[in-house]
C-alpha cells in the first residue's frame, strides 16, 4: 500500500513538472519567436505556442489525483504527450523542418514523456 501511494503522489507531482516544462518550452519558443520575427510562418507558430500554452493551463486545472488514480490514467498521459509532441513538430516543420532550433525542444518533451 505504501509503495502504491508514494507511485500515485509521483504521478501527481509529475503532472505539475509538466505543466512547468510546457510553459518553460512556451516561454523559450516565444523568446525565439520574437527574436525571428522577419521570417515566415510567425503567426502560426505563435498560435501553436498560445495552445501549448493554453493546453499546459486546462491540465493545470484538472484533478490530478483523481486523474492518477483514475482507469484512464495511461491514456491521459500519452494523449498529454502526443499533443505537446505534436505541437512542437508543427512549429519545426512551419521553421524548416529538421534544422529548426524548435526540434530540439523534441528531446525534453520526449524524455519527459519517457518518465
Amino acid at each position: 500500500m505504501g509503495f502504491d501511494s508514494s507511485r500515485m503522489r509521483l504521478r501527481v507531482q509529475v503532472i505539475g513538472a509538466g505543466v512547468w516544462v510546457t510553459y518553460l518550452l512556451c516561454l523559450a519558443l516565444s523568446g525565439w519567436l520574437v527574436a525571428t520575427w522577419d521570417r515566415p510562418h510567425r503567426g502560426a507558430i505563435a498560435a501553436l505556442i498560445a495552445a501549448g500554452l493554453l493546453s499546459a493551463f486546462v491540465v493545470s486545472r484538472l484533478p490530478a489525483e483523481r486523474i492518477v488514480r483514475g482507469p484512464y490514467r495511461e491514456a491521459f498521459f500519452v494523449s498529454w504527450s502526443v499533443l505537446d509532441v505534436a505541437i512542437i513538430c508543427l512549429v519545426a516543420y512551419l521553421d524548416g523542418g529538421l534544422t529548426s532550433p524548435a526540434a530540439l525542444m523534441l528531446f525534453l518533451t520526449l524524455v519527459f514523456a519517457a518518465t
